[in-house]
């Protein structure tokens, strides 16, 4: 079975390369381009830093980052509750700066953090994990910057629905997420995504990047699920979720959830690999992550060594970066699933669903 696997991701990475260059997609853009001064839109060649502190400036929300959230573990905290915890480009540059500094405390010689050795990810209080991308974002109010996505675009979106809906945007945005998912996916502690609500699209993305994902008891309300919904708005996934999904669930799974946007809940999702551990009826995903790394702590009084925990989280990340495929298939993969993703963006069916008139729930 692992073998089956290893050749199935294998022929993943090396799909053929032939899609055309990028400005053919929509030749539109092109000339949007042409008619501002080019130092005023972000490219997805920029430096990542440059592509970080332009996104900095769009959107609201917050990554809240709790150090101390336990003994041995740290709480990050999709903050956005009013667009479903979203994504926006303010909350990309944040995530980022979190592994920045998750990086800077578990380098083998520092001296800072020597208790961390797990991370649950969540999302705010309220009915979502994660809903992926916030389209409808506008510049923060404490951004001095530019907004570097602030071009027409031939559709009726306004001018704050179209911030991030270009094909040159989507691209701009994929490196950077795809970028901060693949350095918390190799950081030598052991994280949990906490899915406390619907993971949807991005958010299942992001769920696919922590080594483990739990969810809340069946009778929970609103119930969670982990859904690739890209399909139906016209894209597909652009932070590195297809490739991780093919490791974790195996090809033919992987097409399924894919392709077909069939929703994985607690029951499911332990079936089929994809969910680890399921909360008790009475406790909340962020109590049974918690609980769950308690086994890699280790008890109050007989904690286990943190560097050879760490050192176990470091094998287990090189040897996936090393043993199934190289690193240059790794980074090819990436490439190859931004490039499609980048066709899909910003693409008139995309536009056409982002634009779609959102049903009210009763």
């Amino acid at each position: 079975m692992h073998l089956l696997r290893h050749l199935n991701l294998r022929s993943i990475l090396s799909a053929p390369r032939l899609l055309p260059p990028l400005a053919s997609a929509h030749p539109y853009t092109t000339h949007a381009h042409h008619s501002h001064s080019s130092a005023s839109f972000l490219s997805p060649h920029d430096p990542l830093p440059t592509i970080r502190e332009q996104l900095r400036a769009i959107g609201e929300g917050s990554v809240d980052f709790n150090p101390d959230h336990a003994p041995g573990v740290a709480l990050i905290t999709l903050n956005n509750p009013a667009k479903h915890n979203a994504l926006s480009g303010k909350m990309m540059a944040e995530l980022a700066d979190v592994v920045d500094t998750l990086e800077k405390w578990t380098r083998i010689e520092s001296m800072e953090r020597t208790e961390l050795v797990g991370i649950v990810l969540t999302g705010s209080e309220g009915k979502s994990f994660c809903a992926g991308l916030g389209e409808r974002q506008q510049p923060s109010r404490s951004a001095s910057l530019p907004n570097p996505f602030h071009h027409p675009t031939p559709t009726d979106l306004s001018a704050a629905k179209s911030h991030l809906l270009t094909p040159t945007a989507g691209l701009t945005f994929s490196v950077l997420m795809q970028h901060t998912l693949t350095r918390l996916r190799n950081l030598p502690l052991f994280s949990v995504a906490g899915i406390n609500g619907p993971a949807l699209g991005g958010g299942a993305e992001l769920a696919t990047a922590c080594d483990h994902r739990c969810m809340p008891h069946p009778a929970h309300k609103p119930a969670a699920r982990i859904q690739f919904v890209q399909v139906k708005m016209g894209v597909t996934p652009g932070w590195g979720g297809g490739a991780r999904l093919v490791e974790l669930v195996g090809r033919s799974r992987a097409l399924r959830l894919l392709g077909s946007t069939e929703l994985v809940d607690a029951t499911m999702g332990e079936e089929i690999g994809l969910v680890d551990v399921v909360a008790k009826e009475d406790e909340s995903v962020v109590q049974a992550a918690t609980k769950f790394l308690g086994a890699y702590v280790g008890p109050e009084g007989e904690r286990n060594p943190v560097e050879a925990v760490r050192g176990m989280k470091r094998i287990v990340a090189n040897a996936t970066r090393l043993g199934a495929v190289t690193v240059e298939e790794v980074e090819s993969a990436q490439l190859y699933e931004r490039e499609v993703f980048g066709r899909c963006w910003g693409s008139e069916a995309n536009l056409r669903a982002v634009n779609r008139p959102r049903e009210k729930k009763r």
